[in-house]
């Protein structure tokens, strides 16, 4: 039973090496998110090629490999945002602030960890095991690298996932807005990655917490033991997901999100939560120097245009495109769709694009899918569903209704 599971963390381990290799070595996206989910990748390898090692009895036999093999519970948080970030927020440069807040703890456990390499093997032991008879500093050092270390990074990586989860739903709420198609670029597939993060840290942090409370080697072994097969699993899912949509590990060409209002990074943010005299999301535009005269005359151009040119059967078609046309800012011409129509850009143009399916349901010879793609949509499924939000009825039975 434990050749088995140490050869199932060792075919995981070289599962990891192998996907970060090969988005190390990718030409093909952007480079600097493939750089992100390599280091992801490749600390959740070294974490199943010490669980290997342990299971065989190396590590026991030399204490100095698990010393180097040691720090990176820091490493997982700062990669999993430094993606999300990158996905999210292509353009937006790293501070040099931000840089160090998030790589200085990683940094400062790599040298507690490392620094054990020029210690004898018998006090290796002691500060990385049990701890016990042990002098100071040396009680300290292993207070710090065992205890301490566990409640930190979970604090670390728990921050970090916050703010990971809350880029990516910033970058979903703008699509909308700015986008009248939603594939590729709504990043669902990250979100799942997110997901199956979240679950291996639901059986790393309880573990841990409770194996805190009450020292166990029997718990120890089962925790290890289960988090380990978590690995393992989130592993060979992005190695499958990726052979079955090759354009995850291509993550996301980096053509930047034209937004309407300007988007920063929450960890740069001053002040998480807003002032209490901001106001009501109703009234953001409160400021603005477009006039309601000017927006219903800005939308009256607007859909003039999607009816002259049907513009609408561009299924890349994007608000910077349709401003560039009208010849005023993307902010502006926002603003005129949000307030005159009730709509975001993605339904606004949605209602064109199902208007004209409905003429072309008509024709019974023609095919849904035929309907779909004629009409401006990237898929079967994204023309269901306007439909359906736009109707109240399938494309199917809305031609039922007709005959």
């Amino acid at each position: 039973m434990n050749s088995l599971i140490a050869t199932i963390g060792l075919l995981g381990a070289a599962q990891g090496a192998f996907l970060g290799i090969a988005l190390l070595f990718s030409r093909f996206g952007n480079r600097q998110a493939n750089r992100y989910l390599a280091g992801y990748v490749l600390v959740f390898t070294v974490a199943l090629l010490d669980f290997y090692l342990d299971e065989v009895g190396i590590l026991a036999r030399l204490p100095w490999l698990e010393a180097l093999l040691w720090p990176r519970e820091f490493f997982y948080g700062v990669f999993i945002y430094l993606y999300c970030r990158e996905l999210t927020l292509p353009e937006l440069p790293q501070p040099r602030r931000l840089r160090c807040i998030l790589w200085l703890p990683a940094i400062l456990h790599v040298a507690a960890s490392w620094a054990l390499l020029f210690l004898p093997e018998s006090l290796q032991r002691s500060i990385m095991g049990s701890g016990d008879g042990l002098a100071a500093p040396w009680s300290a050092w292993h207070f710090l690298l065992d205890d301490m270390e566990a409640l930190l990074a979970i604090i670390h990586f728990s921050v970090l996932m916050v703010l990971g989860v809350r880029l990516l739903n910033e970058h979903r709420r703008r699509i909308p807005d700015q986008f009248s198609y939603t594939e590729k670029i709504n990043l669902d597939w990250l979100r799942y990655m997110v997901i199956g993060t979240l679950l291996v840290y639901i059986v790393w942090v309880p573990g841990e917490l409770l194996l805190f409370a009450m020292p166990s080697a029997e718990l120890g072994r089962w925790h290890s033991l289960v988090l380990h097969l978590s690995m393992v699993l989130l592993i060979y899912t992005l190695g499958w997901v990726g052979l079955r949509q090759p354009d995850i590990f291509s993550t996301y060409q980096k053509a930047s999100l034209l937004r309407a209002e300007p988007v920063e990074d929450p960890m740069e943010s001053e002040d998480l939560l807003p002032p209490d005299d901001a106001p009501e999301s109703g009234d953001k535009y409160s400021r603005s120097a477009l006039s309601p005269e000017l927006a219903q005359a800005l939308i009256d151009e607007a859909q003039s245009l999607m009816d002259q040119e049907q513009l609408y059967l561009d299924s890349k078609l994007s608000l910077a495109n349709l401003a560039e046309r009208l010849k005023v800012s993307t902010n502006y011409l926002s603003q005129a769709i949000n307030q005159c129509t009730a709509q975001n850009f993605f339904d606004f143009v949605n209602s064109y694009r199902i208007a004209h399916s409905m003429k072309l349901l008509g024709q019974q010879e023609t095919s849904v899918i035929d309907v779909a793609m004629d009409s401006g949509f990237n898929s079967k499924s994204a023309f269901y569903a306007a439909f359906k939000k736009h109707q109240n009825m399938t494309p199917g039975q809305y031609r039922q209704s007709i005959r």
